[in-house]
């Protein structure tokens, strides 16, 4: 696991180099949603929310990573360890996403948070949402609301994709 997420780290600071030097100028939209051509979430059952640096003592992003893992159970997903991954079948690993999270604080103004999906046999990313996080990431309530941002986006594609139905609106928040 760690072979298969390790040589994404530096491939993804330099995207978000380049995301942030694009964005620097222009108007974007809340939250940006990208599939890789023939994706669904419909396909997965089981996700792995990998370590922010990818070392097994590395601290959480604020709680977002299980934030996260709790919000993806609730949409049927079965939240799977590190660890566990290696146990599970082969048939298992094809339904099985590996998610990446982060937090690129620009400023206390303007930030991105960002989550993106690999497939847990190719190490392909099939997904990506990323969201502008305004305000400050060490107050609270402004790190709720980034988190909103991005798992709004996330939410909608997860009940088209998956056929689901929230019925509660605070439950589509993830709250």
């Amino acid at each position: 696991m760690k072979k298969l997420l390790s040589h994404l780290i530096p491939v993804t600071q330099w995207l978000w180099v380049i995301a942030l030097a694009m964005l620097g100028g222009c108007s974007t939209p809340p939250y940006r949603l990208v599939y890789s051509s023939g994706f669904t979430f419909a396909r997965y059952d089981f996700i792995v929310v990998a370590k922010p640096d990818n070392a097994t003592t590395s601290s959480s992003l604020y709680g977002f990573d299980i934030e996260f893992a709790n919000l993806m159970a609730r949409y049927n997903m079965k939240i799977v360890g590190d660890k566990e991954f290696e146990t599970l079948t082969p048939a298992e690993k094809r339904q099985t996403l590996l998610a990446r999270m982060s937090l690129i604080a620009t400023n206390k103004k303007k930030n991105l948070i960002s989550i993106s999906f690999d497939d847990g046999v190719s190490g392909k990313t099939v997904a990506s949402v990323t969201a502008e996080a305004k305000g400050n990431m060490f107050d609270t309530s402004d790190r709720t609301k980034a988190f909103e941002a991005v798992t709004d986006a996330l939410l909608q594609a997860l009940e088209h994709d998956k056929g689901l139905s929230v019925s509660d609106a605070n439950a589509s928040k993830g709250r």
